[in-house]
């Protein structure tokens, strides 16, 4: 007998060695939820130093905000109706339900203190001495919720950026007031993120001619779309710069400043660029072509035609020079100029939309005002990759030449 009762009192021992050197407060409360038995994390939890009357309620004990600024126990504070934990342990109590890992923040005093902390909590009904008692574990995720919520915020303030990002992306989109000369101007524009690496617009040069552009920079997102706009900001620039002469720089030698400006080293990516210069007067379209896909040419007439300006990628330091392409360019005519978001965009059967596609869809619609053109491209293109959306830059821009006589 004397054997059994050393080999219980040491194996309690054991069990107290375990549960005051766990990284999870224990504590026991009873029907009248007040607490019998902590262990040493418990008191460490809520800096308790002693626990001179182990009966009384967590609240006390903890130093739960409720009871220390109204001097009451749990159950007689008017928050209490709302604390997840009392309620936890009535349906304990009463039903033996047990809980889990469910959420506590809550402000409690310690030292006199008060300390916001995040905490979980389980509960399971237990019996001792034929007396209904009820088990709580409970667990400190202050510091991770924190983390958590630090992690979040900054989350919050990236799409905040985003948002404001994609607002001065889309403030260097064309408007009507970019066309004169008798230009209509129609386009579409849908990133495949906040902001893309997709720009364009229209430029008027000084004269006569009216200058298109379209640029998509490898990637997406933030990166791209900074060097975006950074290479609006040039081309705008060489726009107006003149060459020799009253005329501006011709696009042939606009793309090749280019290519001096944005080496690959300097960037860190390359992009693809079609320009061109419109002459109103004469009739005529200068276009040239950095990697980009080619232009259409829809003449009033219907015929469709691809603008055979071809030229390396700027920033893949090819140093070939650009050439340039004329086409006649009259009343009636329009120029569709678009990125390989629409033709590469991926369709439900895992087909490309493709070049075809917009060839037929230009030679239809072609006939239409520039935006209505725009318009129907783009919804073609987006019925035909379904709800899975765009996984790249889609851009689409027409300028038809409607002279006033």
């Amino acid at each position: 007998m004397t054997q059994e009762i050393k080999e219980l009192k040491e194996s309690r021992e054991f069990l107290n060695l375990l549960l005051n050197n766990i990284n999870t407060a224990v504590l026991v409360v009873n029907e009248e939820m007040r607490i019998q038995q902590v262990n040493g994390f418990f008191k460490s939890l809520f800096g308790i130093s002693d626990m001179e009357d182990p009966d009384l309620t967590f609240g006390q004990v903890a130093g739960c905000t409720f009871s220390v600024e109204e001097s009451k126990g749990c159950g007689n504070t008017t928050k209490c109706a709302q604390c997840a934990l009392r309620k936890n342990l009535v349906n304990a109590l009463l039903s033996e339900v047990p809980a889990d890992k469910v959420s506590l923040s809550r402000t409690f005093y310690i030292d006199g203190v008060p300390q916001e902390k995040h905490l979980e909590f389980s509960t399971r009904y237990i019996r001792f001495h034929d007396r209904p008692m009820v088990l709580v574990l409970i667990y400190d995720v202050t510091e991770l919720t924190l983390q958590r919520m630090r992690l979040s915020e900054k989350q919050e303030q990236v799409q905040r950026d985003l948002k404001s990002a994609a607002l001065i992306q889309k403030g260097l989109l064309p408007t009507s007031a970019n066309c004169q000369n008798g230009l209509e101007l129609g386009w579409k524009f849908a990133p495949s993120t906040h902001v893309g690496g997709d720009i364009f617009n229209v430029l008027q040069a000084p004269g006569p001619l009216t200058a298109l552009y379209m640029v998509d920079v490898c990637g997406h997102g933030v990166a791209a779309s900074l060097v975006a706009v950074t290479i609006s900001q040039q081309l705008q620039n060489l726009s107006c710069r003149h060459c020799g002469g009253a005329l501006p720089l011709p696009p042939a030698a606009v793309l090749n400043e280019l290519e001096e400006v944005f080496p690959f080293e300097r960037f860190d990516t390359f992009f693809t660029c079609v320009y061109a210069q419109v002459d109103e007067a004469r009739g005529l379209a200068a276009v040239s072509a950095a990697g980009h896909p080619a232009p259409l040419l829809i003449k009033r007439h219907g015929t469709v035609e691809k603008i055979a300006a071809k030229g390396p990628a700027i920033g893949l330091g090819s140093y070939s020079k650009y050439e340039q392409a004329m086409v006649d360019f009259g009343p009636g005519d329009q120029i569709l100029l678009y990125t390989d978001g629409v033709t590469e965009a991926l369709g439900m059967d895992d087909t490309r939309f493709g070049t075809e596609r917009l060839l037929e869809i230009a030679a239809e619609h072609g006939g239409r005002p520039p935006q209505e053109l725009a318009d129907a491209v783009f919804k073609a293109v987006a019925q035909f990759v379904g709800p899975v959306g765009f996984d790249d830059d889609v851009s689409i821009m027409t300028v038809r030449y409607m002279p006033a006589y």
